[in-house]
């Protein structure tokens, strides 16, 4: 037995690339989003219904299967995704100067970043504020940006140093970022791990694509529900007098100065 519910009320969703049609509520099983021309509503099954996604409808919980999977508790960031954050996440940006001579700058083509990348780069993030949510980060091989100061249970720290361009460094920033050193040079602090087998899915919040950092496995740690596609950034840093071996302990896979990789989940 199902039953499709009436809109009855509007709230905030990202309906923005949907012009009619349904998403699940990621926040309740009871009820779900309609998508009216960019424009959410939440609706409410009858009492004693879920949402199931599979077929658009309110039905009994045993056939919908919903189960509301939240960000793990703690403090950290995420590279910011065309997509946008997470829905009360806070947001920031960097703008790196990079080498003026000879720039070689480069990015993975048909990427997903949210930001500017030509001769110089603006990256974004997003960044969870607030400590709450349900659980802890599961073991796999993967890493986050670091917020707050230490890093999640199950994580090691590290860091990655660029060199950025000495002659009339134009290097700004706005908003909430990663823990870092934000000046005429940047350095970034991460959070790693490596306890578990990249191939064995962890589970973690589909509604919306985003972004982990690539740590030492061949291939990105698989998300369950999410198809994964390695990306990276990479910027030219200065050619003169270069310090980027002032990285430290456990960061993002990285290459050349400066290629970092990441892993998009969509």
């Amino acid at each position: 037995m199902y039953i499709l519910f009436l809109m009855i009320s509007s709230v905030c969703a990202d309906c923005s690339t949907i012009i009619n049609g349904y998403l699940p509520n990621p926040n309740d099983c009871s009820s779900f989003i309609q998508c009216g021309h960019g424009i959410s509503y939440t609706m409410p099954c009858p009492t004693g219904l879920h949402w199931n996604r599979r077929i658009n409808v309110c039905d009994w919980p045993s056939n919908a299967g919903c189960v509301i999977v939240s960000w793990p508790r703690g403090r950290y960031s995420l590279p910011k995704s065309k997509s946008g954050c997470p829905v009360g996440w806070a947001e920031g940006c960097i703008y790196q100067d990079n080498e003026d001579i000879h720039n070689v700058n480069d990015v993975r083509y048909n990427h997903h970043f949210y930001g500017i990348f030509g001769k110089n780069t603006k990256l974004c993030y997003c960044t969870k504020t607030k400590y709450g949510g349900l659980g802890s980060w599961p073991r796999g091989n993967y890493c986050i940006a670091r917020k707050g100061g230490s890093c999640p249970s199950g994580f090691r720290t590290g860091s990655i140093y660029w060199d950025d361009e000495d002659h009339n460094n134009a290097n700004s920033k706005n908003g909430i970022l990663p823990d870092g050193t934000y000046n005429r040079n940047t350095r970034i602090y991460y959070c790693c791990r490596s306890d578990g087998p990249s191939y064995k899915s962890i589970v973690l919040p589909t509604s919306k694509p985003f972004y982990l950092y690539h740590y030492t496995s061949t291939l990105c740690q698989s998300v369950r529900g999410m198809s994964a596609r390695e990306e990276f950034v990479k910027t030219d840093d200065e050619d003169i007098h270069n310090n980027t071996s002032y990285d430290g302990g456990s960061h993002p896979k990285k290459t050349e100065r400066t290629r970092i990789y990441y892993c998009y989940y969509s």
